[in-house]
């Protein structure tokens, strides 16, 4: 709806911030940073200069973010099935947050670093520099130990951003008419193909599918049974393991094999599926037929 007024358009605009603010966590999270910075720069009484470099930068991060919002809402409404340039536009919108928001913690570094201890200051400075080797997926690629049937172990290196992007792409497509929770599971297997798949569930709630269980059915069907890489990925505040059931799937071809849970806000933990069930069940031939 067009505006006819100055005053609707500022209620527009305001509706905007609204109803991004209600619907979207990461921009709540940058507001609450960016009061908690303007708050210590007020308590340590940063000159003006440095509180307008934090003001701008501030004003990046949180236009980014919004622009990141309406950029989604367009694209769900004009693309509402998954498509791969419509994830291409999605990512590309999420990488602008994440550039704006490394901008904002190096102009913080910058302007707080004269009231920093030197040991601290020097600390911070060379963990920004170290941030993309040292922090969990700033790497695409993580290699890892697979032992084959014969005990021979050999690397591999797993493209975890690609898993974990079919993953988040499958979830869209989950059928949860009952819990409304969407689960996007992808399974790479040693030939390095991937097999992605999501929850769907019943009204007889034993014939609900959990997504690990249908992306390891996927892979089984294909013959694909030696595994190397487990991504899932749901909606919720914390990443999220597989249930017991499919942890016991998993651990019957792939038990030393990393499962990385990740949700939608970023967050991410890695464990392999022997640490998921220790006390795993097994009966003598498992892996034959």
């Amino acid at each position: 709806m067009k505006a006819r007024t100055l005053a609707e358009s500022f209620r527009f605009a305001f509706e905007g911030v609204r109803q991004a603010l209600r619907t979207e966590r990461n921009l709540r999270i940058h507001t609450a940073a960016a009061a908690a910075v303007l708050a210590l720069a007020a308590w340590l009484r940063v000159p003006a200069p440095g509180v307008a470099l934090l003001v701008l930068a501030i004003g990046l991060v949180m236009t980014a973010e919004l622009f990141n919002t309406a950029l989604e809402a367009a694209v769900d409404l004009s693309s509402p099935a998954y498509h791969p340039l419509a994830a291409v536009a999605k990512n590309v919108a999420a990488a602008a947050v994440l550039t704006a928001a490394a901008v904002s913690v190096a102009v913080g570094y910058i302007v707080f670093r004269d009231y920093l201890p030197p040991a601290t200051a020097a600390a911070v400075g060379a963990g920004l520099a170290l941030t993309p080797r040292a922090l969990p997926g700033g790497h695409r690629t993580r290699r890892v130990t697979d032992v084959t049937n014969d005990g021979t172990e050999q690397k591999i290196d797993i493209d975890v951003e690609q898993l974990l992007e079919e993953a988040r792409a499958v979830r869209e497509r989950a059928y949860v008419p009952y819990s409304r929770f969407k689960v996007g599971a992808a399974l790479l297997t040693k030939s390095g193909r991937v097999f992605a798949g999501c929850n769907f569930e019943n009204a007889s709630l034993g014939a609900t599918i959990c997504a690990e269980r249908a992306a390891a059915g996927a892979a089984i069907s294909a013959g694909q049974r030696e595994w190397v890489a487990l991504a899932v990925v749901a909606d919720y505040p914390e990443p999220v393991p597989p249930c017991g059931i499919c942890r016991q799937v998993l651990a019957e071809f792939a038990p030393d094999m990393p499962v990385v849970m990740a949700n939608l806000a970023g967050e991410r933990r890695t464990m392999t599926v022997r640490e998921l069930l220790p006390g795993v069940f097994s009966l003598p031939g498992g892996g034959d037929g």
